[in-house]
């Protein structure tokens, strides 16, 4: 799909960046009913890369930023691999978002870190 090397997957990171952001429009707009665009933050994504215990993986010394587009990386990479469909994680982030009893932020955060263990299964 991509018609050029890379030499490290920390270079898909600004991609990963919208496409993170895309399912994530999608899936708070499916949970809410109605047509929103949402960006993932890094708190959000951090949060996610800890509680996925992937925390280790992400290397050593990094800020919130890095684990936030380290996040980006793993789920865009796993996508562009075919290991998980664009549909799949629209559909994981959505199932945990409709049952966010009204707190996105912590609903977003369980289900990023869901969304990451789904990816984690098919490595």
């Amino acid at each position: 799909m991509l018609d050029f090397e890379i030499e490290d997957i920390r270079e898909l990171s600004g991609v990963g960046d919208s496409f993170v952001n895309l399912i994530y429009s999608i899936a708070v707009s499916n949970a809410s009913g109605k047509p929103l665009s949402k960006r993932a933050s890094n708190y959000i994504l951090s949060e996610a890369v800890y509680k996925s215990d992937l925390r280790e993986t992400a290397g050593n010394r990094v800020t919130r930023h890095d684990l936030g587009d380290f996040a980006e990386c793993r789920i865009f990479d796993a996508w562009l691999r075919k290991n998980i469909s664009l549909e799949a994680c629209v559909k994981i982030l959505t199932s945990e978002l409709k049952n966010s009893n009204g707190d996105l932020k912590e609903a977003s955060i369980e289900a990023f870190t869901k969304l990451l263990l789904e990816i984690q299964k098919g490595d």
